[in-house]
């Protein structure tokens, strides 16, 4: 916000008030450089403005401070108390306020600046004046733009400010900013609590505890795949499966493997506060189709499986999981031998699963 003539005078006279003195222009000192007093924007206010942007508020204040040699705009006086009170410098903080509320009484923001400078008059310690995040939303949003706190114009991935809880007092500044961007990540991530895509790659053993009459050594299988999942809630997925699938020992005349195919749900339950670690549960149904090489029979599947299992996920978006997966078996055979039964038979199957997954 550019100052009006009264502002500008309020402000010249709070920051330079020999400027309004009467009587002559006083005589330029020997070795010094003239200037000119302005309320427009310059090369240096726009270099602290940067710094603030990228994180680095200690580097901004002598960028300030030049700025303010030649330049009476308010809004200077207010970001760089802003910047003196993320980094704990009380005094300064509260002398550039002043300076800001007395040039712009009536700002957008001066009710927010008046908390922050009583906050500050009133001894509270640095590290629980958590609304000073206010203006760095506001400073990554678009520095000295409009004199406004208002953190909905934040960037998404800036974590919203919170208010301090008894948990929350005696912490540092940077373990409450580690906080904030650790609660971004749980809210943003399809693995943790946010919505979107998941991909994995899993492994599976099993065992069909009755193989129609096959020999026992041909009711283990195993199976490989790939999943797609999507989070639709931080408790909730919906998810697809499709993978290659065998049954008895390879090589065996009795063996047999094919496609596997499964659809179904899943809920998650996170057992931490950023849900870096989860139970999930959930069920669907699933197709498989299975060919015997030796004697050409084909085996048709159809499936209800239940699961459970729980899942660790490394940095915002890695996870590995393990479960265990059982269900009923209904199938029946095509192109049997003459003679052979092809009556539908139902089969309680057993196993587990390891998976890799990667959210996006």
């Amino acid at each position: 916000m550019r100052l009006t003539c009264a502002g500008l005078a309020a402000s010249l006279a709070l920051l330079a008030p020999s400027a309004f003195a009467a009587g002559p222009k006083p005589p330029e000192p020997k070795g010094g450089t003239t200037f000119t007093l302005s309320h427009t924007g310059n090369a240096a206010a726009d270099a602290a403005r940067a710094r603030v942007v990228a994180g680095d508020c200690k580097g901004a204040l002598d960028l300030f401070d030049e700025a303010l040699r030649t330049n009476v705009d308010p809004v200077l006086r207010r970001d760089r108390g802003a910047c003196h009170e993320l980094l704990g410098n009380v005094f300064p903080a509260i002398d550039d306020y002043r300076a800001y509320l007395a040039a712009m009484p009536d700002a957008a923001d001066a009710d927010k600046i008046r908390d922050h400078l009583k906050a500050l008059e009133d001894g509270a310690p640095p590290d629980q004046l958590r609304k000073a995040a206010d203006y760095d939303a506001e400073m990554r949003g678009g520095v000295g733009s409009a004199p406004s706190l208002d953190t909905k114009k934040a960037p998404k991935d800036e974590p919203p400010p919170r208010e301090l809880t008894e948990a929350d007092k005696g912490k540092s500044q940077s373990v409450l900013e580690y906080e904030d961007q650790r609660d971004v990540e749980m809210r943003t991530s399809s693995l943790r609590q946010g919505t979107g895509p998941v991909l994995g790659a899993y492994f599976f053993p099993r065992y069909w505890v009755r193989g129609g009459g096959l020999p026992a050594k041909a009711n283990f299988g195993q199976g490989v795949g790939l999943a797609l999942r999507w989070s639709f809630s931080k408790t909730s997925s919906v998810l697809g499966e499709i993978g290659y699938a065998s049954l008895g020992p390879s090589g065996d005349p009795s063996s047999r493997s094919g496609l596997q195919l499964f659809v179904g749900y899943e809920a998650r339950v996170a057992l931490d506060r950023w849900a870096t670690n989860h139970l999930f549960f959930g069920g669907g149904g699933g197709y498989e189709d299975a060919k015997q090489d030796a004697s050409g029979t084909v085996y048709r599947s159809i499936m209800a499986r239940g699961r459970a299992g729980y899942r660790h996920v490394f940095g915002a978006n890695v996870g590995l999981e393990f479960m265990a997966d059982g269900g009923v078996a209904v199938t029946f055979s095509a192109g049997a031998a003459p003679g052979t039964s092809t009556a539908a038979q139902v089969i309680p199957v057993v196993g587990g699963q390891v998976g890799f997954v990667v959210g996006f």
